[in-house]
């Protein structure tokens, strides 16, 4: 065995250990016969259980299709499109935005879609994690980026505080090497560790033993803690209707099983024999001959298609009840008020709604962590709680009522109250920007000037009187707003 590393950082000593501990864990779960992770990926990707428990029936002339019908997967990947294809929102609590325009900065580095990739892990799974490292810049010094991570490929340790003291990811570097490799993440440290080959083997369940682990780079933690964010949710769509999705893979299958094995039908004759020669010659000409008296007909099973329909009607029911998703192929009522239809969206609404709060949380915690590295770096003093983290929930919304309800209460609100009503704003402050130089063009235009930097006798709304002896400026609108 090579010689044990060691690596203290303020408050641990990382030892082999230590290491073969965490990562004989992380194994032994992955092997675990009923560790739900695994289930659930697998039911994800149309692994169903019926690949491997559907009764098939012996005999090389009957059919035994499996039909697997994947909710789970189409589910997943509506609500993670519903909560994260739109862009998050991020406002101030104060009328400073410096901090702000440093925080969408750090997030233009980040995958346009990341927040999409972390939704749609904790619908797989229920949870996931976002990773924020670092790498050097020649211009400012170090960037950040992030990936994604959940519990099939890496491990977290917290305190009784709920705080993260560990984390390690496993992962293959490129094709030419197959070897596994530890990232390992503590306070003060970034560790890379190589596993042995002869280490890679599957463990058994029960069973622990020392492995050999290479040391192959360590540096410093800028974040000075570990720089992950959790998002998770109670419970996944695999847990609300992984039973039903099975029974319905069973229903169709059974089905379309019994349909295919009728294909043949059977010939009864009555009063005639029927030798080789005749059977080439019903199934070339399609004729045989009968004596007088005798008699031939079809059999074949009547099949009770209603009751078939009925039970895989119901299941597909219960699927979208459970789910609180709505089927866009039924018929719908002749009801189609407002109330109506959002009545049939309250549900999905809620379902949305708990995942955009494991987002804003996971995003929270993001940006402290973002904010933190700038300090370190820069030597800036921000702080996330003055940042206003909102996520706009893509589900079908009449923009028609939304204006109405703006029209109507234009007067008794702020411009940027009303802009965060709709869905398609995602940057108040730059929308704030625009508004105000389109208004300073217009009037201008209006006076016979050109680009003018003063409102002159005008404020921003024209409902509200104006007192014509006072200039007014756009430092004064941004004052008042």
């Amino acid at each position: 065995m090579p010689k044990e590393e060691i690596i203290q950082d303020n408050t641990n000593i990382i030892t082999n250990e230590m290491l073969n501990k965490m990562f004989d864990t992380f194994n032994k779960l992955q092997n675990a016969p009923d560790f739900e992770y695994a289930k659930k990926q697998k039911y994800y990707n149309s692994k169903h259980d019926i690949l491997t428990d559907y009764n098939i029936l012996k005999g090389s002339s009957r059919s035994n299709e499996i039909i697997i019908s994947n909710y789970i997967m189409k589910f997943v990947d509506e609500e993670s499109s519903y909560v994260g294809s739109n862009p998050v929102c991020f406002t101030s609590t104060t009328k400073e935005t410096k901090h702000i325009d440093t925080l969408y900065k750090y997030i233009k580095g980040f995958s346009k879609n990341c927040y999409l990739d972390l939704l749609k892990k904790v619908g797989i799974y229920g949870q996931a994690y976002k990773l924020l490292y670092y790498v050097p810049d020649a211009l400012s010094g170090y960037t950040l980026k992030s990936k994604i991570y959940n519990p099939m490929n890496s491990f977290v340790i917290k305190n009784d505080f709920d705080e993260i003291e560990y984390f390690f990811y496993v992962y293959s570097k490129d094709f030419f090497d197959d070897s596994k490799y530890i990232d390992l993440y503590t306070k003060d440290f970034i560790s890379t560790y190589k596993v042995l080959e002869k280490d890679t083997k599957t463990l058994k369940v029960n069973e622990y033993n020392l492995k050999n682990f290479v040391l192959v780079e360590t540096k410093e933690n800028l974040f000075r803690e570990v720089p992950v964010s959790i998002c998770t949710i109670d419970k996944t769509i695999f847990d609300k209707i992984k039973r039903i999705n099975d029974n319905l893979n069973i229903s169709l299958s059974n089905n379309i099983n019994i349909s295919n094995d009728f294909r043949t039908g059977f010939m009864a004759i009555k009063g005639a024999e029927l030798d080789e020669e005749g059977k080439k010659l019903i199934n070339e000409q399609g004729v045989i001959y009968v004596p007088a008296d005798g008699d031939v007909k079809w059999i074949s099973r009547d099949i009770n298609s209603e009751f078939a329909l009925t039970l895989i009607e119901t299941c597909i029911d219960q699927i979208y009840q459970q789910s609180c998703h709505l089927n866009n192929n039924e018929k719908n009522t002749s009801n189609t008020s407002g109330s109506n239809i959002r009545g049939r969206l309250i549900g999905l609404e809620q379902r949305c709604a708990e995942l955009s709060n494991a987002l804003v949380d996971s995003i929270n915690n993001e940006i402290r962590l973002i904010f933190k590295f700038d300090n370190l770096v820069n030597n800036t003093n921000y702080s996330n709680l003055d940042v206003n983290s909102k996520t706009t929930i893509n589900v079908p919304i009449d923009l028609a009522v939304i204006g109405d309800f703006i029209s109507k209460n234009k007067g008794n609100m702020s411009y940027r109250t009303m802009w965060s009503l709709c869905p398609f704003m995602d940057d108040l402050e730059l929308e704030w920007e625009r508004f105000i130089e389109e208004k300073r063009i217009l009037m201008n235009l209006e006076n016979g000037d050109i680009l003018d930097e003063t409102i002159v006798d005008k404020t921003i709304d024209d409902t509200i009187p104006v007192d014509t002896n006072v200039d007014t400026n756009v430092d004064d609108i941004n004052a008042e707003e």
